[in-house]
C-alpha cells in the first residue's frame, strides 16, 4: 500500500506488473526498411514515431500495407507516397474528364 497525498491506493501484483510493463520499451525492426528503432509504447510522446504528425487518411493508407511499427523514416517516406497516389489519382480524374 502507498499512501500519496494522503489517499491510501493498492497495488495487487497483477496490476503492479502491468503498469511496469506499460513503461518498457521494444526494440523493433521496421518491417518497411527493416532498421531497429526502439518502440517506447509506454511513453509515447518520447517514442520516434510521434514526431511523424500524421492525417487520419494518411495512417489508414499506412495501417492497411503493415501491421506494425514503422521507423520514423519509413512513416515520413509512406506519407510522401500517399500525397504522391492522391495527385496521381487527382490527375487521372482530371484527364478523364477531358
Amino acid at each position: 500500500m502507498v499512501n500519496h497525498n494522503s489517499v491510501a491506493v493498492l497495488f495487487t501484483a497483477p496490476l503492479l506488473h502491468k503498469i511496469i510493463s506499460m513503461c518498457k520499451h521494444e526494440e523493433k525492426n521496421c518491417p518497411r526498411c527493416n532498421s531497429s528503432f526502439e518502440c517506447k509504447l509506454g511513453d509515447i510522446p518520447n517514442c520516434q514515431c510521434y514526431t511523424v504528425k500524421l492525417s487520419d487518411k494518411e495512417r489508414d493508407f499506412i495501417a492497411a500495407k503493415f501491421t506494425d511499427c514503422l521507423c520514423a523514416g519509413c512513416m515520413e517516406a509512406m506519407k510522401i507516397d500517399y500525397h504522391q497516389i492522391q495527385q496521381e489519382l487527382q490527375l487521372n480524374i482530371f484527364f478523364k474528364g477531358r
